[in-house]
């Protein structure tokens, strides 16, 4: 929560705010919003380029206030070094990654950038999982400790290792994407609940466990999720088969969106997002009759809505 002063603006009713790092400031992608109520509200998205001067030429925002609402498209204001609010999150093949590290054919993308996009770390041997972990504000790929992304892992203890690592750290502005590898499977005691997933109690067939999934009893032959460190669990997307008699194979995949909420953070949303905004331009069409009737229209189909 910003705290605004009172500014001068020629008779209007204006104030004003420094921010700092205390703030949540950040020297990239900035998102701040405001309501001034009677459905009246707004979302800027600024850079946060520091001045190294005093307080006073120190980056600031004004918000000056408008004779009527003013309508924004979805992706306006938003330039270099800024990403789109909603950008495509798709497996280009399913399984897993697959060893391979090939710019025309990567395991997933984002947007137009394929990933992995070098060659993970502790790969050696017989890897079981690999991760790629993006920074949620920026979606900028975090390559330093203690992500250290991409890399691989050999069994389920290494990636809890990892994952609670994480969660300790804090690092709630992560993107974790994961999956088994292509020809590999989970081995005994999987634990995503790290981020937002579930834990997989026993162990595969193999082992003579039982498992002890959230579905029936079964345990994944193969695995992706994609969550946060310290999100809730059960928030986490989680795409998994099991081998057992009776099921068809599916191997995991991905195919969604990342859009950006209030915060500027992404979050990925599974399958397709219909995204359109309603922003009226006339005063007497903010009564909530009419955005009702919006909402009426569209009551037979799942709708993502940005007002």
């Amino acid at each position: 929560m910003v705290k605004l002063s009172a500014a001068d603006c020629n008779g209007a009713t204006c104030e004003t705010a420094t921010l700092a790092e205390a703030d949540r400031f950040r020297v990239a992608k900035n998102v701040l919003s405001v309501n001034a109520g009677s459905g009246m509200t707004g979302r800027l998205r600024f850079d946060g380029t520091t001045s190294s001067g005093s307080p006073s030429t120190s980056p600031q925002l004004k918000a000056m206030a408008l004779t009527s609402p003013q309508a924004q498209p979805v992706s306006g204001g938003i330039t270099s070094p800024f990403l789109p609010p909603t950008l495509t999150l798709k497996t280009l093949y399913n399984g897993g990654w697959n060893g391979q590290i090939d710019p025309t054919n990567p395991w997933f993308t984002v947007g137009t950038q394929g990933y992995p996009s070098v060659q993970p770390t502790n790969c050696g041997g017989s890897a079981i999982f690999m991760a790629v972990v993006l920074d949620r504000q920026t979606l900028v790929e975090k390559t330093s400790a203690p992500e250290s992304s991409p890399q691989c892992f050999a069994n389920s203890a290494a990636l809890k290792t990892y994952l609670s690592g994480l969660k300790t750290a804090g690092v709630t502005s992560d993107l974790v994407i994961l999956a088994s590898n292509q020809n590999a499977s989970p081995d005994s005691g999987l634990d995503l609940t790290d981020i937002g997933g579930s834990l997989y109690g026993g162990g595969p067939p193999s082992t003579g466990s039982s498992g002890g999934s959230p579905i029936n009893g079964n345990y994944p032959a193969g695995i992706m999720a994609i969550g946060v460190p310290g999100a809730s669990s059960g928030t986490a997307y989680e795409q998994w088969y099991a081998s057992t008699k009776g099921y068809e194979a599916v191997t995991p995949f991905a195919n969604g969106t990342l859009q950006e909420d209030a915060f500027g953070n992404y979050n990925f949303q599974s399958s397709d997002v219909f995204e359109f905004t309603v922003s009226p331009n006339d005063p007497a069409n903010l009564s909530p009759e009419h955005h009702e009737r919006y909402l009426h229209q569209a009551s037979n189909a799942l709708w993502h809505y940005r007002v």
